[in-house]
């Protein structure tokens, strides 16, 4: 039996400046320069977001039957904090989201050279925050797989099968 426990967090801050232009239309039939426009009040951005994201998790490995069967499982708790800020502007907006994710996983080894396997896991992120649009829905999926491993010819030889169902909202 293995366990693993643990603490993850990260931190970002970053400073963002912008400053657009207005590109007039171009005929190039009938080309005259014209010169581009640039509006201060209008165009000029300067803010900044934050990131502070932490997941407390733990694992479990049970190894059965000499090894022959593998059980696994974990689950790790996440919260994700997203906050930007357009200072030119005074817009603000803010993101909090809390998921818990489960993970579990089988191996059957009927001979050393043959695994079985299965594992399901769930996934959660944040799509980040804008003072001018709000708050983006957080991705969530999940995902199942099943597959067959081999190892022949003396370990000389290895082969995978594998399904994937991948899903996303």
């Amino acid at each position: 039996s293995t366990t693993v426990a643990g603490y993850m967090v990260d931190y970002l801050k970053n400073p963002s400046w912008s400053y657009n232009f207005g590109i007039p239309n171009i005929d190039i039939t009938h080309f005259t320069l014209q010169p581009i426009s640039v509006s201060p009040t209008k165009n000029l951005g300067w803010g900044y977001g934050i990131s502070w994201d932490q997941q407390l998790y733990i694992s479990e490995q049970l190894s059965l039957f000499k090894d022959h069967v593998i059980l696994s499982g974990g689950y790790t708790h996440a919260d994700y904090r997203q906050y930007s800020s357009d200072l030119s502007r005074g817009t603000t907006a803010q993101n909090k989201v809390h998921a818990n994710l489960p993970n579990a996983a089988i191996v059957v080894k009927p001979i050393s050279e043959v695994a079985v396997f299965a594992d399901t896991t769930r996934q959660s992120q944040p799509n980040g925050t804008s003072p001018t649009t709000g708050t983006n829905p957080t991705t969530t999926g999940k995902q199942y797989e099943v597959g067959l491993r081999t190892q022949l010819l003396d370990r000389r030889l290895y082969s995978t099968l594998t399904y994937f169902n991948i899903s996303q909202n």
